[in-house]
């Protein structure tokens, strides 16, 4: 189950990632399913989602078979007495130490060849008197080798 295996990877990766200040898990919860969040009773922020989507296969020969799967970290923030410029400060930091702590396990605990960090997008999902929401969503590649799979 090469799909669980490479999310349950990233999601011990995320949780692992240490705040600073408090030196508890950054991420106060990751899920590995889509949620609703707005309707959601989040208690703290910020939270991760991990979400396969796509992949694509390669066959070089018929000795060399790789695929390559996708997936989304959506990072969550959710601020009701914070500044817009504090939250995306926030966001951007985070972003960081994110793309930093899937290049440091570039293998996933040798769960794939590669993980590469290709892309992120960042959004302002809501802005009003009851607070803001800001988001970002890392998209991943992870590369298996399946050459020598049975």
């Amino acid at each position: 189950m090469m799909l669980q295996d490479i999310s349950e990877q990233i999601i011990n990766t995320l949780i692992a990632i240490k705040d600073p200040e408090t030196n508890e898990s950054l991420f106060s919860a990751v899920y590995d399913y889509p949620i609703n969040y707005q309707s959601e009773n989040i208690a703290r922020y910020p939270i991760a989602i991990v979400v396969e989507s796509g992949g694509t296969a390669e066959y070089l020969t018929n000795r060399e078979n790789y695929r390559t799967y996708k997936y989304e970290i959506h990072i969550l923030l959710n601020s009701k007495n914070s500044k817009m410029s504090a939250e995306w400060y926030k966001l951007r930091k985070i972003t960081d130490t994110v793309m930093d702590a899937i290049d440091d396990d570039w293998q996933l605990g040798n769960v794939v060849v590669d993980v590469e960090p290709v892309d992120v997008n960042f959004g302002l999902d809501k802005h009003d008197s009851s607070g803001i929401e800001v988001s970002s969503v890392v998209l991943l590649n992870c590369k298996i080798d399946r050459t020598n799979a049975t």
